[in-house]
């Protein structure tokens, strides 16, 4: 016996860009029916400060039971729990509200790509360097080149979420919060 067959149906039409009516986009048998004024791109920022908030409440909230719960479960010390979720929860909140503008979302990205490619060269410098040593640690200067490294790409992008966080507070996204509700 052969399996039963799905009847054929026409394939999408192409729309032009400039088409106003709901985009009929075809997956195998699937069709997504998107009206075109559902979908809302905001090339001004990639978050906004509602947005912006509720992230930074939660982490807060998951680092805090996090810090509460690892001692216990994880059996990690308390101080190194508590500086794992400072460190962590510093750079999400850096990195959120540093996507309130484009222009200083991109340099967040950029910080942390500089940092990448310090990390990587440095692993691939120390490879080379310690290709015949055997069993030997990590070395000392590489380790503080990495953090000093992390502290100014990350400290770029720390800077750029504190600036938009003070102009949050002062007002200045007011409007963008209006525009999204």
């Amino acid at each position: 016996m052969h399996p039963q067959r799905r009847p054929r149906q026409p394939p999408a039409k192409r729309l032009s860009s400039t088409h106003k009516l709901p985009l009929r986009v075809q997956t195998d048998s699937l069709i997504f029916v998107t009206p075109s004024s559902m979908i809302a791109v905001n090339r001004n920022s990639p978050l906004t400060p509602t947005q912006a908030v509720l992230i930074s409440v939660t982490a807060i909230i998951l680092g805090a039971a996090g810090l509460a719960f690892a001692p216990r479960f994880l059996l990690v010390p308390f101080i190194e729990s508590l500086i794992w979720i400072t460190i962590g929860e510093s750079l999400l909140l850096a990195f959120t509200w540093a996507s309130l503008e484009l222009d200083t979302y991109n340099r967040a990205i950029r910080a942390h790509n500089q940092f990448v490619y310090v990390v990587f060269f440095l692993i691939v410098i120390v490879m080379v360097i310690q290709w015949n040593a055997n069993g030997q640690p990590f070395p000392l200067w590489g380790m503080i080149i990495g953090l000093i490294s992390a502290v100014c790409c990350y400290g770029k992008m720390a800077y750029h979420g504190m600036m938009n966080f003070l102009k949050w507070m002062q007002g200045a996204y007011a409007e963008q919060n209006e525009d999204a509700a």
